[in-house]
């Protein structure tokens, strides 16, 4: 239920600044931008490491909103699961948002459902056991980097788990947030003036080179 609520949230909250963006100029193909981020997760005895591709919208120049999925490899060392090897593959969707109260630095929320495959491996009997959950998250931290809205950027950012879910791939055995550091970048789409004005530059380079 709190994921429902923090997704609505999110949505509401992009689409009231959207409509207000509109009302001030309408929707603008150069604010769409699309990228993504290599993310690491680091505690005692647990390692992750994951991509997560985005797309998404600058509604303001304090805000970004969007969509982005992840794909996140995880496992966790016997020697701090009560002797079981684990490992395990995830992948999910949800929302985000970014507000910048400062040109480098911006909060991010980020609310989002996993489906987890786990393979456990007893060390001393060399049992196995697989199992597929699902889980929701509820993430939220701070962030690092420049945007250009129009041109591109690159940020870094540090994210914690609010949802304390035992499932959620963010958790580790004692129920405690994995910190996730995530480093990426932005692209935003060109306008069609932009389009143009390249391909007109190729033709010429093209003349030129006869």
């Amino acid at each position: 239920m709190k994921m429902k609520f923090s997704i609505l949230f999110l949505l509401m909250s992009s689409f009231n600044l959207h409509a207000q963006d509109k009302r001030e100029g309408g929707f603008k193909r150069e604010n769409i931008f699309w990228g993504g981020s290599l993310n690491i997760g680091l505690s005692t005895g647990v390692f992750q490491i994951g991509a997560n591709p985005e797309i998404g919208y600058s509604i303001a120049n304090f805000l970004d909103a969007g969509v982005v999925t992840n794909l996140i490899y995880g496992s966790i060392n016997p020697d701090y699961n009560e002797g079981v090897k684990q490992s395990s593959f995830n992948y999910g969707a949800g929302v985000f948002s970014r507000v910048y109260p400062l040109d480098f630095l911006f909060v991010q929320a980020q609310a989002e459902h996993n489906w987890i495959s786990y393979r456990l491996k007893d060390e001393v009997t060399n049992a196995t056991f697989k199992n597929t959950l699902q889980s929701n998250s509820i993430l939220v931290g701070l962030g690092y980097g420049r945007r250009s809205i129009g041109q591109g950027g690159s940020y870094i950012v540090l994210l914690f788990d609010l949802s304390k879910n035992l499932n959620s791939p963010y958790i580790d055995v004692y129920g405690n947030s994995v910190p996730i550091i995530r480093g990426g970048f932005t692209t935003y789409l060109k306008t069609k003036k932009e389009k143009l004005n390249h391909a007109i530059n190729f033709d010429q380079e093209s003349n030129d080179e006869k």
